[in-house]
């Protein structure tokens, strides 16, 4: 067993700092104001279930106590602390976080600032997704939001950021967490810097989000990664019971194998409310991200955080168009089901590992293959939940690897709320 904490110097002994101030703010509040408890999550998986390899399974299990407190009158405090023990590759190790832990203040003007590690998520939820350490501010304008922020990722462990923008940024994330070396626990180095804007409801139907944002890589190598996107996203209700969702995002890159580049990315989604007697719902969803094409400024689309796509195959977006089509119903006020099928495809030639250009490939494949997942859902009461899935990802439904063996996933998952 192998136990790390927040020691010693460095971006270590920064996290241990934040901790403490943050700490002093709890023993600062008053007794009445401040509300506090346990979450606790536990979840394991056997990943790729008939290879016969026990370090397939898992097994993850966060214990979260929280706290929050009104500081001032216009101001409040929210903190939340991790401690993950993890099974992974057949070896058993603890993992300590500072989760969601901010400062929030507000203006009788409609401005509100906040600081610490806090959520954000841009209008597609494809380019950076997750908790940031940094500051926010946010003005209402009159009908819509206007918000500005700066954050750094650096202080994070590197499983939770999930940021692999360049092959130094995998090498990190895929090196195995050794206590010995807290080097192996901390996400890239990045400053991500962003301005949005949200009108909720236009023609008090469609709502509008935009932003634009940077990513820049501090980590101090020569093969820096940095880019800028411009992004945007509606939402357009139609009856009550269509939605559809159109979404778009162009990225600048700047890399080391070519000083100016662009990469791209877009979502079209629709959901369906029939008018039935249970609660259901049915979902199309097509996306769409650029590859690198040789001789051309078009590079492969690179988000800052990593969202997987697929519950089985779980992919990384750059180059992939992924399509799915879902359907969720409720059965009981407990009780629900989800069902999903994929299908992925690469939208441009692998390229060559060493950066030289795409495989010269006059048959070029690009079907991955599809994939189907079942999953259900039962919370007896608000404050616990039990979630089982399971799926299969089958390569011989695509053109690139079809002999390949098909991929499986079991998992389940308790959550519950003790105040």
């Amino acid at each position: 067993m192998s136990i790390v904490w927040y020691t010693g110097s460095g971006r270590a002994g920064a996290a241990r700092v934040i901790c403490g101030l943050l700490l002093l703010f709890c023993a600062a509040l008053p007794a009445a104001a401040v509300d506090f408890g346990l979450t606790l999550d536990q979840s394991v998986f056997l990943d790729d279930a008939f290879s016969g390899d026990i370090n397939k399974a898992g097994y993850t299990g966060m214990f979260s106590p929280w706290l929050s407190g009104l500081l001032i009158e216009d101001g409040d405090l929210y903190l939340s602390l991790g401690i993950t023990p993890i099974v992974e590759n057949g070896k058993f190790f603890i993992v300590p976080e500072l989760l969601r832990s901010e400062v929030t203040l507000r203006s009788e003007r409609g401005a509100t600032f906040k600081f610490g590690r806090m959520s954000y998520v841009d209008p597609l939820g494809l380019i950076a997704r997750g908790l940031f350490d940094g500051l926010e501010v946010s003005q209402d304008i009159g009908g819509g939001v206007l918000s500005m922020g700066g954050w750094f990722t650096g202080l994070q462990y590197k499983k939770s950021a999930n940021i692999t923008v360049s092959p130094l940024d995998e090498s990190g994330y895929y090196t195995e967490f050794d206590s010995a070396n807290i080097k192996t626990y901390f996400a890239s180095r990045r400053i991500l810097a962003a301005i949005g804007y949200e009108h909720p409801a236009i023609d008090e139907v469609i709502r509008l989000r935009l932003a634009a944002l940077g990513q820049f890589d501090v980590n101090g190598e020569d093969d820096t990664y940095h880019s800028e996107y411009f992004t945007g996203k509606l939402n357009i209700p139609y009856k009550h019971f269509l939605l559809f969702d159109i979404g778009a995002a162009l990225e600048l890159l700047q890399t080391p194998d070519r000083d100016h580049g662009v990469g791209f990315a877009g979502e079209l989604g629709a959901s369906w409310m029939p008018p039935t007697a249970i609660t259901d719902r049915l979902t199309l969803t097509g996306r769409y991200a650029s590859g690198w094409v040789e001789d051309s400024p078009i590079g492969a689309f690179s988000p800052l955080t990593t969202v997987a796509q697929g519950n089985v195959l779980k992919a990384k977006l750059s180059g992939l168009a992924h399509i799915r089509t879902g359907y969720t119903v409720r059965l009981h006020e407990t009780f629900s089901i989800d069902l999903a099928a994929s299908y992925f495809l690469r939208t441009a030639k692998a390229k060559n590992t060493d950066g030289t250009g795409a495989v010269d490939d006059e048959d070029a494949r690009y079907a991955l293959g599809g994939e189907g997942y079942f999953g259900m859902v039962w919370s007896p009461v608000s404050d616990i939940r039990v979630n089982f899935g399971s799926g299969v990802f089958l390569p011989r439904l695509g053109d690139i690897s079809p002999t390949d063996r098909s991929r499986w996933l079991f998992e389940l998952g308790v959550s519950a709320a003790l105040f």
